[in-house]
């Protein structure tokens, strides 16, 4: 069987019924105080070994922030765990079948059953000072489309319940309480219930009753018996407990196996030493694979073919399933060691009787989690209530290379899911140069909550779709390449569509009254820019893009646009008496001392031809909608960004940018950007 659902309504955080689909192994993640835990919690409520963890409290009821002075003399809260049952043919489903078989419903014709386990829970304002509380766990049994009525409720004895076990491990965590005690306490069940041989048997408490007796014989030992004994026969004397003597208390096998304990033993100096002894993340690694081995020994003792030969070397009735759930597995342990732990986890979740849930805050964990099995969570802070949603990834069989793209983009970038705000940029030139103008201005992006993602332009209206889910804010930063293959128009017709198919209506000053759709977008991939009125309509239309959070680096990419902005500062970097040179009569001119001694030459029109055409590409247009300055530093862009390479060039200009003249430096549609940015953050003060 496996946990498929949790439904959560009035239970804590979760103000309004909310349902949540559970893999093998899920990971929730989500800033503080979101309701990740309260789903460990309300399971635990549900599950767990221990009755104190049962209890249901008034804090567990949902209060509502806004109505606080209103008296509310009834809550309510219900929390669901839905199971659908397993086909294979293994002891522990069998079982789970018989012991739940007369709880089970179905869906639809052809799906498997499921058992719906619901707690229910009532607060009445009054009795004791913090209310009086009901609570009951029922089965019920109808299916997930109808609405279960008294008659389709049952009582859930916690005998039947103990089938499903809740190994919880919370966040502050002390290793050897709660690990330690979870994975002790499976252990031992397990060593208890070893088939023991009579010979066995017999030989082992023969040898202990011979140890008894060595040590208890000794003269002190007899000293201390007797005074004890004299003492307690002054006080008390009923028979039944007239005599009283020492003892080491293991005069049986049973007694031996309450001390086993496991030593490591180091391979250089050959000392003993304890779990005690390790550091706590080492700890957490050791307890944790504890757990991984008693659930695979118990799998193993599940399956229908024994894997022991004759008498089965141990006798178990295992639960049917284990839900392992662990808080932010990343605490104390390095994060070197944090793949071989999601490695023993994953191992945990596709055996046959077990599942894991982890919470976490850390990208190391979260991208090394299928996105198909992550759960991110927000609160709603108008209500306080909180979200759960699946991510909105393209699908995987109509749209394999988009799905493939974003799914490597969340595992590359997973910080995206914490962040406050993300900028969607080209690549490395936004990373660098966003990060540097913005921490000059305004303060650094990480205080800010804002992630920068370099994804190429490439499938945005799925990241669209996917922090629009996450109800993450985002602007878009795109290179608009004019006169570039497909640039200009053909970026605009592109990021158009885009917009289209996630808002549906776009009203831009392109022509009056002309009605933006798929052929009209199919016009504008053709439409060429060949003079400067042409780009005067462009840069119209682009700026009115800025309305949806799109920004160009206009006219060609970021690198050009800071070249533009910043020529001196980016010059420099180059170094005395080099830059771009051309071959003057048979030898190497640096080109701007070129100009500066033939600005008349006839020649000059076809220097400049030549690093506008490398700029624009082979398949570029003349650059006749560009400046004749603009032409010039075509061929420093080449030299610096095209061939020394643009991070470097970026890094050596950005450190010598003064901080006080930073929005002298800065390109107006970034200036714009950067206002859009702090405006969707309500305009907060970011601070060092």
């Amino acid at each position: 069987m496996r946990l498929v659902k949790v439904i959560l309504d009035g239970f804590r955080s979760f103000g309004t019924k909310t349902s949540i689909d559970i893999d093998e192994l899920t990971a929730f993640i989500g800033g503080n105080g979101v309701g990740k835990t309260t789903v460990l919690l309300a399971l635990n409520k549900m599950f767990s070994a221990n009755a104190s963890d049962r209890i249901i409290k008034a804090s567990d009821f949902f209060m509502n922030p806004q109505n606080t002075d209103v008296p509310v003399l009834e809550r309510k809260l219900s929390c669901e765990a839905i199971f659908e049952m397993s086909s294979a043919d293994t002891d522990a489903n069998r079982a789970a079948s018989a012991t739940f078989f007369s709880r089970l419903a179905v869906n639809g014709e052809g799906e498997k059953p499921i058992l719906r386990i619901r707690l229910t829970a009532r607060w009445i304002a009054q009795g004791p000072a913090d209310g009086t509380i009901d609570s009951k766990i029922s089965y019920v049994v109808s299916s997930l489309n109808t609405n279960a009525k008294d008659e389709n409720l049952t009582e859930a004895t916690r005998f039947d319940l103990n089938n499903i076990r809740m190994i919880y491990v919370p966040a502050v965590r002390d290793p050897d309480k709660q690990l330690g005690r979870s994975s002790s306490s499976i252990l031992a069940r397990l060593i208890n219930n070893i088939h023991w041989e009579k010979e066995t048997i017999d030989k082992i408490e023969g040898k202990m009753a011979e140890l008894n007796q060595a040590v208890l014989g000794e003269s002190g030992a007899k000293l201390i018996s007797e005074a004890i004994s004299n003492s307690w026969k002054s006080y008390y004397q009923d028979p039944r407990f007239s005599e009283v003597s020492l003892t080491m208390n293991s005069n049986s096998i049973g007694e031996l196996t309450k001390k086993i304990h496991m030593n490591f033993e180091s391979t250089v100096s050959g000392r003993k030493y304890l779990p005690e002894e390790m550091g706590d993340g080492t700890r957490s690694l050791f307890y944790i694979s504890n757990v991984a081995s008693v659930l695979s020994i118990e799998s193993q003792l599940s399956k229908s073919t024994n894997p022991f030969a004759g008498e089965p070397s141990i006798y178990l009735q295992q639960p049917a399933l284990t839900i392992v759930a662990i808080e932010e597995p990343e605490n104390h342990i390095s994060p070197h060691l944090l793949g071989k732990l999601i490695v023993q986890l994953r191992n945990i979740s596709e055996l046959d009787n077990a599942q894991v849930l982890i919470t976490s805050h850390s990208p190391a964990i979260v991208k090394r989690v299928e996105p198909e099995s992550i759960r991110y969570f927000r609160i709603d802070n108008r209500n306080g209530i909180s979200e759960a949603h699946a991510l909105s990834l393209p699908n995987r069989e109509s749209d394999v290379e988009a799905y493939k793209f974003v799914k490597q983009a969340v595992y590359i970038y997973p910080e995206l899911y914490f962040a406050r705000l993300v900028i969607l940029g080209e690549g490395e030139s936004e990373e660098i140069v966003l990060e540097s103008l913005f921490r000059k201005a305004h303060g650094p992006l990480d205080t800010a909550g804002i992630s920068i993602v370099p994804l190429g332009g490439r499938f945005v209206n799925h990241l669209w779709k996917l922090l629009d889910t996450l109800h993450i804010p985002y602007v878009t930063l795109l290179d608009l390449d004019v006169e570039r293959k497909g640039g200009g128009w053909g970026r605009v017709a592109y990021i158009l569509q885009e917009i289209i198919k996630l808002d549906g209506n776009i009203r831009l000053p392109i022509e009056s009254n002309q009605a933006i759709d798929g052929n009209y977008i199919d016009h504008l991939k053709s439409r060429e820019i060949h003079t400067q009125d042409d780009k005067r309509i462009l840069d119209e239309v682009v700026l009115a893009l800025e309305e949806y959070h799109v920004y160009y680096s206009n006219p060609l990419d970021l690198d050009f646009a800071m070249l533009e902005k910043n020529p001196d500062l980016y010059k420099a970097t180059a170094g005395e008496g080099h830059g771009p040179r051309i071959n003057d009569n048979g030898s190497k001119v640096l080109f701007d001392e070129y100009f500066d001694q033939h600005q008349n030459d006839p020649d000059a029109d076809q220097r400049i031809g030549e690093a506008v055409r490398q700029s624009l590409k082979k398949e570029g247009g003349k650059g006749d909608s560009y400046s004749d300055e603009q032409k010039k530093l075509m061929a420093w862009y080449n030299y610096l960004f095209l061939g020394k390479g643009k991070p470097i060039t970026h890094i050596l200009a950005l450190a010598d940018m003064p901080g006080d003249e930073v929005r002298d430096c800065t390109p107006k549609f970034i200036e714009r950007l950067e206002d859009d940015v702090l405006r969707q953050l309500d305009g907060e003060k970011i601070d060092e």
